[in-house]
């Protein structure tokens, strides 16, 4: 194997290669000269493809955790219009109905984020063998896990809130 470095054109280094070693050696052939780009594709694309599964099943796990939040507070506030109404005639305002929607959406948020964060307390051992350069339990790994929950539970949340002050009290109550 012959590592070579230059600004020349693949081509014409090949050329070149295959003229020097046979001048040196008439056995020895240049069997395949490639750019070291493409010798350093073939040993990353694993990890490469794995780092990616790994995205795309976060991401649908994060896409399901949203849509899950979503249903919860949508079927919440469902059930509850004629609370909302109640409080809505009584003087609430819109920005205390939402308030007290998105509270519900990050109470689950929160629940979630101390079950994930003592679960992967408890999988360290598992998952050490796993880590290059980052230690099991990286407080901005962590950080960033909860952030990113509490941030998508927060927008889930953010539709079924404007429903929720959207109420009319008169209609509410009367449908109860």
């Amino acid at each position: 194997m012959l590592v070579l470095r230059t600004a020349s054109p693949l081509a014409d280094i090949a050329r070149v290669a295959r003229e020097r070693v046979g001048s040196v050696d008439q056995d020895v052939q240049v069997m395949r000269v490639e750019p070291f780009s493409e010798l350093l594709e073939r040993p990353l694309a694993r990890p490469r493809f794995n780092a990616f599964l790994i995205v795309v099943f976060g991401l649908a796990a994060l896409l399901l955790s949203a849509i899950g939040v979503y249903a919860v507070i949508a079927a919440s506030v469902r059930q509850r219009y004629a609370e909302i109404g109640l409080r809505m005639a009584l003087g609430a305002t819109s920005s205390n109905v939402r308030a007290l929607v998105l509270s519900e959406g990050l109470r689950l948020a929160g629940v979630g984020a101390a079950i994930g964060l003592t679960t992967a307390m408890a999988a360290t051992r598992l998952l050490r063998g796993l880590l290059f350069g980052v230690d099991a339990l990286d407080p901005v790994s962590m950080l960033t896990a909860v952030l990113l929950l509490v941030s998508v539970s927060t927008l889930a949340s953010y539709v079924p809130a404007r429903r929720a002050i959207r109420v009319d009290p008169m209609i509410a109550l009367r449908a109860e």
